[in-house]
């Protein structure tokens, strides 16, 4: 079984490497949200083929994304959405 892990922070990637690598194959990406990209999404898709995807990323600090509300949307709600496309796009079955 395999893991792809995508963060912009490298220090949860590491410790994900560290605690999982035995039980699985780990594909480490380090990106930030400008690099979730839909094309960008397509080809780690279509070259790994994951069949399950749980997608994490979000802002969660409300009163800081009040005051920031464009970078609350990009990264929110564009940026669900372009991975649950990704997902439904390319065959993954079950998405969380």
């Amino acid at each position: 079984m395999a893991l792809i892990g995508f963060d912009a922070a490298e220090t949860p990637l590491f410790h994900l490497e560290r605690e999982w690598k035995e039980a699985f194959r780990i594909w480490s990406f380090i990106r930030d949200r400008q690099h979730y990209r839909p094309d960008t999404l397509r080809r780690v898709m279509q070259r790994y083929r994951p069949t399950v995807l749980y997608h994490a990323a979000a802002y969660k600090h409300v009163p800081m994304m009040e005051r920031h509300v464009f970078a609350a949307v990009e990264n929110n709600i564009f940026g669900t959405w372009h991975v649950a496309l990704a997902a439904a796009q390319n065959g993954v079955e079950d998405s969380s």
